[in-house]
């Protein structure tokens, strides 16, 4: 764990230049889940199944795999290219 933290902080300081490492913090537990073979799973309401997340960072959990293009106009360009 340590060993891909450090990679991980060393990769972000060379790419974002000195104390972008600082930025991690978030992704600790991410690493510590990975290495310890965790996974994030859920029944989904609906009957759309269940679902198995192998790795997230806090807050930022796929809370909605299946989404409503209509409520992301952002998506439009995309949905239109592969008949969505």
């Amino acid at each position: 764990t340590k060993h891909v933290l450090f990679f991980l902080w060393l990769e972000v300081e060379r790419r974002f230049g000195s104390g972008g490492g600082k930025q991690l913090a978030r992704v600790v537990p991410l690493v510590q889940r990975m290495t310890r073979g965790e996974a994030h799973c859920t029944a989904e309401p609906g009957g759309r199944g269940k679902r198995k997340v192998l790795s997230y960072i806090e807050d930022l959990h796929p809370e909605q795999p299946w989404h409503d293009l209509a409520d992301h106009p952002w998506c439009a360009p995309w949905a239109a290219q592969h008949g969505a």
